[in-house]
């Protein structure tokens, strides 16, 4: 199990383990096909972030500001797949999945895009008060930078991640990444878990961010689950359009 634990942390360990669970089960046809698809998508990602010059520093938190992931955990394998620069490697942390750090810490970090892990999840907007509350200074609270994976689990653990990682693609580099989340969700769902991607009841699973998770048009209105080509729609997602309520503060960094 401990070695299982290691080989789902990064995308080609990932992909040998697919095909060893392919060949254990007599599926390897069905295996490959999996693995195939995890490398395209993985592919496209990785090529449009590399040609970016920026490498931002990113954070990846379980549901409050201070519980910072350990660095090795798939989540910051992710961002560093997309050319981000994960600063929880920076740190050396003892505990698992992570461990409670003070605000200093977290200041000297100093990230300017902060993700809150599906595995304990919560709304990006609760997060930002807290992070007010607590007088926590760094370039993504001051920009308002804070985000949630749009669907639950899709971060770490099962192939889903895959949505994920498209989804920190977008969130780091929005002016070159424009992946259609609910669109690949919709054949994810479909090709892999034999199940429509339904968006007003995915979130059935401890992943779901909050309370008043919801899928919003940018209008603010409910979309209908269909879109006129057949595809669920995502033109904004509720809990990450961040940071609603309260203005955002401003500092200079020394």
């Amino acid at each position: 199990m401990r070695d299982l634990h290691h080989d789902i942390q990064r995308v080609d360990k990932y992909i040998q383990l697919i095909h060893s669970f392919g060949a254990l089960t007599r599926r390897e046809a069905a295996a490959r096909i999996l693995a195939d698809y995890l490398l395209k998508k993985t592919e496209i990602v990785r090529t449009i972030c590399r040609e970016q010059a920026a490498r931002p520093r990113v954070y990846y938190a379980m549901g409050k500001p201070q519980f910072c992931i350990k660095g090795k955990r798939f989540e910051n394998h992710l961002v560093e797949l997309c050319n981000g620069v994960s600063v929880n490697r920076e740190i050396e942390l003892h505990g698992r999945p992570g461990v409670t750090i003070d605000v200093e810490t977290l200041e000297m970090l100093n990230p300017e895009i902060i993700f809150i892990s599906s595995f304990i999840s919560n709304s990006p907007d609760d997060f930002y008060k807290e992070c007010l509350e607590k007088n926590i200074r760094v370039d993504a609270v001051r920009d308002k930078r804070i985000h949630t994976a749009p669907i639950p689990s899709s971060d770490f653990g099962g192939p889903k991640w895959i949505l994920g990682l498209m989804h920190i693609a977008n969130k780091m580099y929005g002016e070159a990444c424009a992946f259609d989340i609910a669109g690949e969700a919709t054949e994810f769902y479909a090709r892999f878990l034999g199940t429509p991607f339904d968006v007003q009841n995915v979130n059935r699973s401890f992943g779901k961010p909050d309370a008043s998770w919801r899928w919003e048009t940018a209008g603010g209105r409910t979309p209908s689950t269909r879109s006129p080509i057949g595809r669920p729609r995502l033109n904004a997602f509720a809990p990450d359009t961040p940071c609603t309520s309260a203005p955002a503060r401003r500092w200079t960094r020394k």
